[in-house]
């Protein structure tokens, strides 16, 4: 995580960024679209704008839809390699709407003020910065960086990583295989379908609720008032460290569960991943996947 974001995550619990292009590449510009190559860096810096992406097999970057303010206009500009999307107009579009059409392996860089951001059916990677708004990636992106102040964030099918941050919202992940990181202050955070190689998940006032392989590593599961589930798969092998101040602990890893309060220690398996659960008013569920 970018040392920004770190200290926005820190914020939580305790952008555009300017590019050009290389000076040796050519810049061309477009009302509709350019040319490029596969792996393209995207840029959208649009105010109060919902964003919403597309992916194609062609090797090109696109506006295909607009729902703008009278006075405001959108075009493309930039190379093969990197290519920025502007909305232009006096000031700044109060709403609106940008669909854009990219490769399924460019690398997007999206921000809006007050707006929503959607990307769909992604191979590549996405840093995207919302002040109020949601957020939803899917497909099978690499990599996801993603924060808002103020809205929900949903992420499908990240293979690597995923970094997600936001003070008042849900966040949800589902089919991962790979790394994460999530933070909120007011929310529920939400992990399905997924195999985790190492986590760490908090959230100031809401709930956890974790259905996930977890891999050999480390995942910390942490809340100041809620409650938190871990169900991990039948051959999971972990060793868990789970902490409540005013809360149950159930362990139902074993048949009957066993119930108990304070600290609660657990190993199964050949104890590979080293799982701490800890909630200060909140209780914690242990068990397997159905």
């Amino acid at each position: 995580m970018n040392t920004s974001r770190r200290a926005h995550l820190a914020g939580l619990l305790g952008v555009a960024v300017c590019l050009t292009a290389s000076s040796a590449s050519a810049r061309h510009a477009s009302s509709s679209g350019l040319d490029t190559r596969p792996n393209v860096i995207v840029e959208a810096s649009v105010g109060n704008v919902d964003i919403e992406v597309h992916t194609s097999s062609a090797n090109r970057v696109e506006i295909v839809g607009t729902s703008l303010p009278a006075g405001f206009t959108a075009k493309v500009s930039g190379s093969t390699r990197r290519v920025e999307v502007e909305v232009e107009g006096i000031g700044v579009p109060g709403s609106g709407k940008l669909e854009l059409s990219v490769p399924k392996d460019a690398r997007l860089e999206l921000d809006t003020r007050n707006g929503d951001v959607t990307v769909h059916d992604l191979r590549g990677e996405a840093d995207i910065s919302v002040v109020q708004g949601d957020i939803a990636v899917d497909g099978a992106p690499q990599h996801v960086e993603a924060s808002t102040t103020s809205g929900d964030i949903r992420v499908v099918g990240v293979r690597v990583d995923a970094e997600l941050s936001t003070v008042s919202g849900d966040v949800q992940v589902s089919g991962m295989h790979g790394r994460l990181e999530v933070g909120t202050v007011s929310g529920d955070i939400t992990v399905s379908g997924s195999v985790l190689e190492r986590s760490e998940l908090a959230v100031v006032s809401g709930t956890i609720d974790v259905h996930a392989d977890l891999r050999a590593g480390s995942h910390d599961f942490a809340a100041h008032s809620g409650d938190i589930s871990v169900r991990v798969g039948a051959k999971q092998g972990a060793r868990f460290r789970v902490e409540t101040f005013s809360g149950t602990i159930e362990d139902a890893l074993l048949d009957p569960p066993v119930a108990t309060r304070g600290r609660h220690l657990r190993e199964i398996g050949d104890g590979s991943a080293r799982v701490d659960v800890a909630t200060f008013s909140g209780s914690v569920r242990l068990g397997r996947a159905k």
